[in-house]
């Protein structure tokens, strides 16, 4: 596959690492094969909020910062970045889909 699309606005001499160009590899694929990814409208607090819908299968993830109870890693005090995950149908996700970013 060619490198970046998934709707990036770069020019033709752009380029992305070679983790991201792979990340949009897998979402361009999820296009082709009939699925969807949507970019969300997000709160302040957020740095990305996208659904990826691949037949019955939603995955949706939030990157944010805010306040989290010790239950998912923070101390209930300090704004903490972290990515929020949700899957349908539900799933058992570690740390009910919450992680910490640096």
């Amino acid at each position: 596959m060619a490198g970046v699309e998934v709707g990036a606005e770069m020019n033709a001499a752009s380029t992305v690492s070679p983790n991201v160009q792979r990340a949009l590899n897998t979402l361009n694929d999820i296009k082709v094969e009939g699925g969807t990814v949507k970019l969300n409208p997000m709160s302040p607090n957020q740095e990305l909020n996208m659904t990826i819908k691949d037949g019955i299968s939603k995955l949706d993830f939030r990157i944010e910062t805010h306040n989290l109870p010790a239950k998912y890693g923070g101390d209930g005090v300090t704004p903490m970045r972290h990515m929020n995950v949700d899957l349908t149908p539900r799933s058992n996700l570690p740390n009910s889909g919450h992680k910490l970013l640096n």
